[in-house]
């Protein structure tokens, strides 16, 4: 009976050790609504006249619905009259940035966002691509067998570029 026992203890063991491991692992960032999130300026941003780079004022709005950030002008978002726009909205963060300038932070959006809007104040906001939106994804739920120790990290890249915004998720 012991060389029984004794022959299946190695595989008990790790099978404890497993099983604990999975337990401690840290959660990760995209799981606990953490959003790393990097906004690059270009060089050539927002023109003057003589063709000179200029700042550009950006802002990034945490968005509950994006169907009244789609439909509404620019101005509309300048003086928030729209008492829809306004309700969709869960946060604002204001960026005034400089031609190749890049900053990074992370977000941790509301549960009930389900967006991220971007608008930026090009010069000559009729010729520009002045709003983009990115959607979060909730995540994926898992077995709990999956290690997840070699999955890559959701983040956001808003690229402003001459007179338009990108915005991309990078792995």
């Amino acid at each position: 009976m012991s060389f029984y026992l004794l022959r299946f203890s190695p595989f008990a063991v790790a099978l404890c050790v497993l099983t604990l491991f999975g337990c401690s692992m840290p959660e990760r960032n995209s799981a606990s609504g953490a959003l790393p999130v990097t906004i690059s300026a270009s060089k050539s941003i927002n023109p003057n006249a003589a063709g000179k780079a200029t700042s550009v004022s950006m802002t990034l709005y945490e968005l509950r619905d994006t169907d009244n950030f789609n439909s509404s002008d620019f101005f509309t978002f300048l003086d928030a009259s729209d008492p829809s726009l306004t309700n969709d909205i869960s946060k604002i963060h204001e960026y005034i940035l400089r031609p190749g300038e890049t900053r990074t932070f992370t977000l941790k959006p509301a549960a009930d966002v389900n967006a991220i809007g971007v608008i930026a104040a090009f010069r000559e906001i009729d010729k520009a691509e002045w709003r983009d939106i990115y959607q979060i994804t909730p995540p994926k739920s898992r077995a709990w067998y999956h290690l997840s120790l070699f999955d890559s990290e959701k983040k956001i890249n808003i690229q402003l570029d001459k007179t338009s915004i990108i915005i991309d998720e990078v792995n």
